[in-house]
């Protein structure tokens, strides 16, 4: 969905199910299908000879309520997600429905229990677990509000983790802003960090509690207590999937059993990088830090979407500038521009969370991330970004650099946001970053030059560096002239795999 310019999402492109992770509940909401004209071009997808080369099925299920699973699964891992009724769906995404939706809950709640993978096993032998085997489950009609409400309140809180992450359409702000001011007097980084924390420790473990109950719940109700125990592991609760590791929950098992409660091993990294994109986000204009959910997703936005804002909710209020051009540096103190990523970084920082915490802020954010925040910026953000936690070898935010087989050794960085790229765009960033970058690395040189009798051994490695440099990029600037003179423009509903290729030689290798 990402992809896409979300001015025709749900108007030409729609949700579709597609299986996914192994995800309880709620979420896996990544893939959309063209369904625009009620399927036209699909319907009408031909091959040479003119022989219909797709027929989509059951389209009469199309936008209703449901379950819906991963057919791929195999019996000892498949779990179970509600649908909602704006999702279309296609073989990997098998969809279950009730004639009378108001057992939908309790039949999730089944799925998702102990009792059903006893079944499931039984009937598929390890197999995936297709529509057939779904069929055959024995089941029991309810009318029991203690589950529909453990299964009510199990979605929310998967639901609420799944749209707390920037892959999720229904994205609104990332969770350490949301909780600036909700510390204990203090306001800084740590402070908010510790906030989100306990509250989603809290509900990791109110989602625990609610497949543990389920479970009892259900292995009496199919009299299955030789057969069976209630306990859910640690590790086979799915949210906080990507801040969890499940060998580290595997560790407190036993602990856990005993106490009755344990610290749950956050990954402090990976929050700390969730909001370093978010913020790149806001720089770029994709969010704003004034209003929730995306901004600018789409070409071609206006002046007035484009225009800086106020933001009042902020330690220090201040005025917030979108980037002119979408073009961000992301060079760090080895550049002079005064919108490089890092600085900018720094900059929200301290005014989000105010002067008499700064210096903490940073400290915590770099203890976190295990290395200064520039390092990771400029080494490790790219990686990051296109990675499975985030967009998957799909990125919104080109990186145009020097050497694209090794992106983090580049003479030269830019990120670029690919929804507001045009035909212009290459030829900006080689006259107003790629050129003023080239004079600023030759100044360096030149006055080390000047005065290489006087260096040490370091400073000569330094110089000798400098000149690499002035030769990489030198080759990188003929590479923009021949890109800037085709003025490349794409559509973004071809993909970005199709589109980011015709950028070949002058973007980061996607690997």
């Amino acid at each position: 969905w990402f992809e896409i310019s979300m001015e025709l999402f749900k108007l030409k492109w729609f949700t579709v199910n597609n299986g996914g992770a192994n995800r309880k509940w709620y979420g896996n909401n990544f893939d959309v299908l063209n369904w625009y004209n009620a399927g036209y071009d699909i319907k009408n997808f031909r091959n040479e000879q003119g022989k219909l080369r797709s027929r989509p099925q059951n389209i009469q299920y199309f936008f209703k309520e449901g379950i819906t699973w991963s057919t791929s699964s195999s019996s000892q891992n498949v779990v179970f997600r509600f649908s909602s009724n704006d999702f279309v769906f296609e073989s990997s995404g098998s969809k279950f429905f009730c004639d009378n939706n108001s057992n939908l809950l309790d039949i999730l709640s089944y799925f998702n229990s102990k009792v059903s993978r006893y079944f499931i096993e039984i009937f598929t032998n390890g197999r995936g677990v297709s529509e057939g085997a779904i069929k055959q489950l024995p089941y029991m009609p309810l009318n029991g509000e203690l589950v529909r409400g453990r299964s009510q309140n199990s979605i929310s809180i998967s639901k609420k983790d799944w749209n707390s992450r920037e892959t999720s359409w229904d994205f609104e702000v990332n969770p350490l802003l949301a909780r600036r001011e909700k510390g204990e007097g203090e306001i800084s980084l740590k402070a908010s960090y510790e906030v989100w924390k306990a509250e989603v420790s809290q509900v990791f473990f109110q989602l625990h509690a609610n497949e543990e109950e389920l479970n009892r719940i259900f292995i009496d109700i199919y009299s299955l207590q030789e057969e069976l125990t209630p306990e859910v592991a640690l590790k086979d609760i799915t949210i906080l999937q990507d801040e969890l590791k499940a060998d580290d929950l595997d560790v407190l098992e036993t602990e856990f059993r005993e106490k009755g409660t344990v610290n749950l091993p956050i990954q402090q990294n990976i929050v700390m990088q969730q909001l370093l994109s978010y913020l790149v986000g806001t720089m770029l204009g994709r969010y704003r830090l004034d209003q929730p959910r995306l901004h600018i997703a789409h070409p071609n936005p206006t002046e007035k979407e484009l225009a800086s804002y106020q933001v009042e909710n902020a330690a220090l209020p201040f005025q917030m500038a979108i980037d002119e051009d979408a073009i961000i540096p992301l060079m760090g103190s080895a550049c002079a521009f005064p919108d490089d990523a890092v600085k900018r970084v720094d900059e929200l920082l301290h005014r989000i969370w105010g002067d008499e915490s700064h210096t903490e802020n940073l400290n915590f954010l770099n203890q976190a991330l295990g290395m200064p925040y520039e390092k990771w910026m400029c080494e490790q953000f790219w990686a990051y970004h296109i990675s499975g936690t985030m967009y998957k070898k799909k990125p919104i935010y080109w990186l145009f650099c020097s050497n694209p087989k090794s992106p983090q050794k580049s003479a030269f960085r830019v990120l670029v946001y690919m929804h507001r790229m045009d035909a212009y765009t290459v030829q900006k960033i080689l006259r107003n970053y790629l050129h003023p970058h080239i004079e600023y690395v030759k100044a360096k040189y030149q006055e080390m030059h000047d005065n290489e009798a006087n260096l040490n051994k370091q400073e000569l490695k330094d110089l000798e560096h400098l000149a690499k440099q002035l030769s990489e990029l030198k080759e990188y600037e003929q590479v923009l002239k021949d890109l800037a003179n085709q003025q490349i423009t794409f559509d973004l509903d071809d993909g970005v795999t199709v589109n980011y290729a015709k950028f070949e030689g002058a973007v980061a290798v996607i690997k």
